[in-house]
């Protein structure tokens, strides 16, 4: 008995079941995408929703605009916003029909505990790619001879930030060395709560960033610090006792619950 054969509220079982659900669908086609390295089947998904796309958009949210352009380098096009609109209706629908299904369901600890692993993988392959690509500045090259001639009021927002990440090799290596060293920690049980807090930190920074300097990745960074929150979740009441409260706190079994 280690406290995760407990029966869930009906609460906390719709809340599992909602944020699974979403996630699933919104990372799809994770992991299958990480051999498609031309892109192909991520662009033939896409296209899949276009239809939906235009149509809600036109007759549910009635966008005064044709919506053409698919997902790209940009990850907050109205085709974006619009997709996560439908994202959020889709797994409500199915998180009610789920509840419906499975309303003699006493707990997920079995699920959740492979839908974290699932996420801390997904969270951790996205951190160290981007990490990576900051340790080894190719995400942002040192401004070029135009960049410095150019008046920096002549700059948009998003540009400034590429500037000065460009500028500075130091703090590429600072951002992507907690990028790096979130996601190795994510890779392990016992350094998951560790990870999950090196990230916060350092997602919150990025997507501030994104929001005030207009980085149009607003929507993924803000889904990938949601993922960090959702993996520290279970620990939340461990940490705040620790941390802020000064009080002792338990360990917790990491192995695989086993169904009574």
């Amino acid at each position: 008995m280690d406290g995760r054969d407990r029966a869930w509220s009906r609460w906390q079982k719709f809340a599992f079941r909602f944020v699974a659900v979403y996630f699933v669908i919104y990372v799809f086609p994770f992991p299958i995408d990480i051999f498609d390295t031309n892109y192909v089947m991520s662009q033939a998904y896409a296209k899949l929703w276009l239809s939906p796309v235009q149509w809600v958009g036109k007759y549910i949210l009635q966008i005064p605009y044709d919506i053409t352009t698919l997902p790209n380098g940009s990850g907050d096009t109205t085709f974006n916003y619009v997709q996560v609109f439908i994202y959020i209706n889709l797994t409500l629908f199915i998180s009610l029909l789920w509840s419906v299904l499975k309303r003699k369901r006493v707990n997920y600890d079995i699920l959740h505990f492979w839908f974290r692993t699932f996420i801390r993988y997904y969270l951790a392959t996205a951190m160290l790619s981007y990490g990576f690509a900051k340790v080894f500045k190719t995400q942002f090259p040192f401004p070029d001879l135009n960049d410095l001639l150019s008046p920096v009021g002549e700059a948009s927002p998003m540009g400034l930030v590429w500037r000065y990440m460009g500028y500075s090799y130091g703090y590429n290596i600072f951002i992507g060395g907690a990028e790096v060293l979130g996601g190795l920690l994510l890779l392990f049980r016992r350094t998951v709560t560790a990870g999950s807090l090196v990230l916060i930190g350092t997602m919150t920074n990025v997507a501030i960033i994104n929001f005030c300097f207009d980085v149009p990745v607003k929507l993924y960074s803000t889904h990938l610090l949601l993922m960090a929150f959702f993996l520290l979740l279970p620990d939340m009441n461990r940490v705040i006792k620790f941390l802020f409260l000064n009080k002792p706190t338990e360990s917790v079994n990491l192995s695989l619950p086993i169904q009574n």
